[in-house]
C-alpha cells in the first residue's frame, strides 16, 4: 500500500471523526491551551477560538505571534518543552524520559540532553487586560 507518515501536511484534511470529536471537546471545555502552533491550518486552528467563544479560556505558547494571539487569556513566547517542564514541575507531576525515536524519526538528529546548551532560556509571559 501507500506509505504514510504520522504527520498532517497542509493539503491533507483531518479525518471527518477526529474533528468532530475536538470540535465536542472544545465546546465542553472550560480552558484551552495549544502548544507550539502557528494556529494557521484551518479548521483546526480555529479550534481553541470554540472554547473561548463558549465562554471559557484560552492559553497561547508558541514562539511567535499567532493570528489569535488577541483573543488569548495568556500568551507565553517561549519554547513549549520549556514551559511544560515547569508545568509539570509546579504540579509535582514527573515527565517521562522520551526514548522513542525523534520527530524526524532518525536518532542521529537527535541532541543529547547531556551535550545540549547550558544556557538560560528566559520565558516571555504576557498576561492580556481583562
Amino acid at each position: 500500500g501507500k506509505l504514510r507518515d504520522t504527520i498532517l501536511d497542509w493539503e491533507d484534511s483531518l479525518p471527518d471523526r477526529d474533528l468532530t470529536l475536538a470540535d465536542e471537546a472544545c465546546r465542553k471545555a472550560d480552558l484551552s491551551v495549544t502548544l507550539g502552533t502557528s494556529l494557521q491550518i484551518k479548521p483546526s486552528g480555529n479550534l481553541p477560538l470554540i472554547t473561548k467563544k463558549r465562554g471559557g479560556k484560552l492559553v497561547i505558547v508558541n514562539l511567535q505571534a499567532t493570528k489569535h494571539d488577541r483573543q488569548a487569556d495568556l500568551r507565553i513566547h517561549a519554547y513549549v518543552d520549556d514551559v511544560m517542564t515547569k508545568l509539570m514541575k509546579h504540579l509535582g507531576l514527573e515527565v517521562p524520559e522520551w526514548t522513542g525515536p525523534c520527530r524526524h524519526g532518525l536518532k542521529q538528529e537527535c541532541p543529547s540532553p547531556d551535550t545540549g546548551p547550558a544556557t538560560v532560556k528566559k520565558m516571555k509571559v504576557e498576561p492580556l487586560p481583562t
